[in-house]
């Protein structure tokens, strides 16, 4: 049985499996809000009703995208029907299937890599970043010790953007001294951005809009208005929170997070303060609405910071039905 060009499984990093998603999607996405476009999570995904959906044509598009997530939980009662279904999947219904980590000894597993195109995507964020810091700062005879460059990336959440900026500065702080340590990053911070992005994901996770809206609106100016980079830091926030809780749930102690994530020990005890406040389900629903917002701004189908703003308002309002300790 040959290959359905249409049945998609990603697996791996968050960011690249939207990057893949995107490119899957393509032109149709520009006229999402058109396309029949449906969302389900494997765990509460009722087979039947599935079914009919992916073989019922979409008469006002030429296509419907079936976005699978957290696909690994699909009841193990339902895996037989649904992999046989996919060979005889309908050409204009596009499923793109989603997850972290689906065993790949898994009948399901098995079942994509016949029928569908299986990718898998592994990034380490952090040593590209640190690579990257490395060069930039070699071209202007410095160096950074590894806590100090922790320390800065996660500060500024992984926004190359602003440790540029905030290098160009901690390299004039730091004069004749070829080594950049943590203090110099401390003191940058401290004296030269009253706001940082990690104040943005406190403010979420503490429920407060207005300050909220203030360092989002602050971080837009400072990175030239430029609404990617800022849903890329909002990404890398929420990112980290998902992965806290992850961590958390499987048993890992606060004191661990810190050597398990290779952060300094106070960026992790926040973390861990902050993902409480956030169940599962939030955390992947509010990627997911990153993703809408990111395209339609690009696509100049909204105005882009109210659009963010607005966002923010929402997830802040979502935050305030979590209780601090609360776990999903």
């Amino acid at each position: 049985m040959p290959k359905v060009k249409n049945i998609f499984l990603l697996l791996g990093d968050q960011v690249l499996r939207d990057e893949e998603r995107r490119k899957i999607i393509g032109n149709e996405e520009k006229e999402i809000e058109r396309q029949a476009f449906f969302r389900c999570y494997g765990d509460d995904l009722v087979l039947n009703d599935f079914l009919e959906q992916a073989r019922t044509y979409p008469f006002l598009s030429e296509k419907q995208f079936i976005l699978i997530n957290r696909v690994e939980s699909l009841p193990k009662s339902d895996v037989e029907r649904f992999s046989l279904f996919l060979p005889e999947c309908p050409e204009f219904t596009v499923i793109i299937a989603e997850s972290a980590g689906l065993d790949k000894r898994s009948a399901l597993y098995h079942a994509f890599q016949k029928y569908g195109v299986v990718k898998e995507f592994v990034l380490d964020q952090m040593q590209e970043i640190e690579r990257t810091v490395a060069k930039f700062l070699a071209n202007r005879g410095k160096r950074i010790t590894p806590e100090a460059l922790a320390e800065l990336i996660e500060r500024l959440s992984g926004s190359l953007a602003l440790i540029y900026q905030a290098l160009e500065q901690i390299v004039l702080f730091a004069g004749s001294r070829a080594e950049i340590v943590s203090e110099d990053v401390v003191t940058f911070v401290k004296k030269e951005a009253p706001y940082g992005p990690f104040e943005l994901g406190d403010a979420l996770a503490a429920r407060d809009v207005e300050k909220a809206l203030r360092v989002c609106r602050f971080l837009f100016e400072q990175i030239g208005r430029d609404i990617p980079e800022i849903v890329g830091i909002i990404h890398w926030q929420l990112r980290r929170l998902w992965e806290v809780k992850q961590l958390l749930a499987k048993g890992t102690s606060e004191r661990s997070l810190a050597a398990v994530l290779r952060l300094p020990p106070f960026v992790a005890g926040r973390l861990a303060v902050s993902a409480k406040r956030f169940s599962v389900k939030e955390l992947q629903d509010a990627c997911e609405e990153l993703f809408r917002l990111d395209w339609k701004s690009k696509t100049g189908r909204v105005d882009a910071i109210s659009a963010l703003e607005e966002f923010l308002l929402r997830r802040s309002g979502a935050a305030q039905s979590m209780k601090l300790g609360v776990n999903a």
